[in-house]
């Protein structure tokens, strides 16, 4: 079950006004669903502060995880508002007569009401309002450090800034633009011949949410990356800078951490996959020596701060 059809089936079940958004709710629920010998879903109850206040977990052995969808709704249900009383069991209770009153003690005139005892019992409080946990869609910048291996020399060291864009709910479009440190590296047999790598990488990915939590939330990406790599030449009586475009497939994996908002810590794990690979040479005779080319994979790790608004 979608999470919209949970939410439209909790809905179907208790009143509209303890339905509330994220920053209005009292209460906030979470499950997870995971299958072994049987289907089980795992719900948690917290404070608008990520506080656990209590766990609740449900088994069903149907072969489908279907059968499990309206037990965890009602379940929803029943922890949103534990007077929650199902329209059968109503109707029911409708059916069963009042209990007749005790006829009056002999010798009381028939006129005399019987007393009355009021009910101590309190008025009952109004349930909570809770909704099932969506995170509210936010727009972010991000900055990053990035170790970065396939495409430089050796393994290189840069800096990113992104920007992602929510487009349904929580996913989001993601703009990324890097720089890394140069490279020098020595032409193989001409010491007196060296080149100079300069690299700028872009990306652009659509980040669907694949999991979260009030205070974590895991995107994965895919989409394009590309860019551009200088590679300059000195020495040798000839200074050249040949440029080289750059284009891939590329995919993350991202898990962000909001202690406090509207700040949040932010690992990414990525990596591009290319047919392109540029040769950079030192022209030669009788033939060109090559100096470098970019591997068909390459990878990075990032590791940013991102503010959210």
């Amino acid at each position: 079950m979608q999470q919209n059809e949970l939410t439209a089936a909790v809905a179907r079940l208790v009143s509209a006004d303890q339905l509330a958004s994220l920053e209005q709710a009292d209460r906030v629920i979470f499950g997870q669903v995971r299958r072994d010998e049987s289907w089980r879903a795992s719900l948690t109850v917290v404070d608008p502060a990520g506080k656990p206040l209590g766990e609740r977990e449900i088994k069903s052995d149907a072969p489908s995880c279907s059968e499990l969808s309206a037990s965890v709704a009602l379940a929803i249900a029943l922890i949103i508002d534990p007077d929650h009383i199902p329209a059968a069991s109503t109707a029911v209770e409708a059916e069963v007569p009042p209990a007749a009153s005790p006829p009056n003690p002999p010798g009381t005139p028939s006129n005399v009401p019987s007393p009355s005892v009021a009910s101590s019992a309190p008025p009952p409080e109004p349930a909570p309002r809770v909704i099932v946990f969506s995170p509210r869609p936010q727009r972010s910048v991000k900055g990053s450090a990035v170790l970065l291996w396939g495409l430089l020399p050796e393994l290189a060291i840069g800096a990113q800034l992104e920007f992602w864009q929510p487009l349904v709910r929580a996913n989001s479009l993601r703009f990324a633009l890097a720089y890394f440190g140069a490279q020098t590296v020595a032409v193989p047999d001409r010491p007196e011949a060296s080149v100079t790598f300069y690299l700028v990488t872009a990306r652009a990915a659509y980040c669907p949410l694949l999991a979260a939590a009030p205070k974590l939330s895991v995107f994965g990406c895919a989409g394009l990356e590309s860019g551009l790599m200088v590679g300059h030449g000195q020495g040798g009586g000839f200074n050249n800078s040949p440029a080289r475009p750059l284009l891939a497939l590329d995919g993350a994996l991202t898990v962000d951490w909001a202690p406090s908002s509207p700040w949040a810590a932010s690992l990414t794990s990525g990596a591009a996959l290319t047919p392109f690979r540029p040769q950079f040479s030192y022209q030669t005779t009788p033939e060109p020596i090559d100096v470098h080319r970019p591997s068909y994979l390459d990878g990075r790790l990032e590791i940013g701060l991102s503010y959210r608004f």
